[in-house]
């Protein structure tokens, strides 16, 4: 695995929602607009506004969201909004050979 780069003023932070929803999106802006104050390119993932009841979304959602972060070669982070009681269901799924090839930071 190469060695990880820290962030640095302009880079891209995907953001997805790897178990629950966001559960308050007033808080969720505010942090988001933190980040970009701090000069980070927020680029949220597809599931980052939407809830299916007590998860973001299904297994197989959420793991697509999490594999076209991992393979854009523009994100340099990757960080997850909340939650992890769900997470564990992704684990089979992930593209860990793009990861490997295309590492980045995860946060959360």
């Amino acid at each position: 695995m190469k060695k990880l780069e820290k962030l640095r003023y302009g880079d891209s932070i995907g953001i997805f929602s790897p178990s629950c929803p966001v559960s308050n999106l007033n808080t969720y802006e505010r942090a988001k607009k933190y980040l970009e104050n701090k000069g980070y390119k927020i680029v949220e993932g597809n599931l980052t506004r939407k809830s299916d009841y007590y998860r973001s979304g299904s297994i197989k959602e959420r793991v697509e969201e999490l594999n076209a972060l991992i393979r854009d070669p523009n994100i340099k982070c990757i960080m997850a909004t909340i939650g992890g009681m769900n997470s564990n269901s992704l684990l089979p799924y992930i593209d860990y050979e793009s990861f490997i090839q295309n590492p980045k930071i995860v946060i959360g």
